[in-house]
């Protein structure tokens, strides 16, 4: 699923990307796919939505990747309180929870777009990363 409607255009050639995940298979798959895209991107992983506030406020950030499975936060919920902090860096949705209600609402708390884990190996999900950010 693929609903980014803005494209962000990034102040150098490597993005600052931030993955709030906190299983490490899933951040491993995600950076595979990150990296091949963009080879020199810094992907730095976090594990809650409180590490994610405090890396972003000693980083500029192009990127966040979000999971909505998190100990400090689940749901769709979780792209409202990264927005709250972040409102000018793009939030994508990964996730494991594929409901269209989920979709929905995480989209209407302002998510960028949402792709479903099982899709991380997919040209789609690279697509979904190359309309948030143009280096």
């Amino acid at each position: 699923m693929n609903t980014a409607t803005k494209t962000i255009t990034t102040q150098n050639a490597f993005p600052n990307i931030l993955m709030v995940e906190d299983n490490e298979a899933d951040a491993e798959l995600i950076k595979i796919q990150v990296k091949s895209l963009w080879p020199s991107s810094s992907i730095r992983v976090v594990d809650s939505l409180s590490k994610a506030y405090e890396t972003y406020k000693s980083e500029k950030l192009d990127l966040f990747l979000l999971d909505l499975n998190l100990p400090d936060g689940f749901g769709p919920k979780s792209v409202e309180e990264v927005i709250a902090f972040s409102r000018k860096v793009p939030v994508l949705v990964i996730t494991g929870m594929e409901s269209m209600l989920m979709v929905n609402e995480a989209l209407n708390y302002g998510a960028r777009g949402v792709i479903f884990k099982n899709k991380i190996m997919t040209d789609e999900f690279k697509q979904l990363l190359q309309k948030s950010i143009k280096v």
